[in-house]
């Protein structure tokens, strides 16, 4: 899943969560792919994903925007 912030000005507090989930699960990976310029999230199925895309909206305060496609 392609994910970024959903908006351009929480840049870093994006970065700090996304930092924090993957110090805290070492299922949840992200890397930068740069064919496509697209920041990737992988992690053990799309329900695992989206609990920590609602875990960043409502604990971290960071909005995820999912990208699909």
């Amino acid at each position: 899943m392609s994910i970024r912030p959903a908006d351009k000005k929480n840049i870093d507090n994006f970065g700090k969560g996304v930092a924090r989930f993957t110090r805290e699960d070492p299922t949840f990976r992200i890397w930068y792919d740069e064919d496509n310029k697209e920041t990737i999230a992988s992690g053990m199925g799309e329900l695992h994903l989206d609990i920590y895309a609602q875990v960043g909206k409502y604990i971290r305060a960071i909005a995820f925007k999912r990208v699909w496609g």
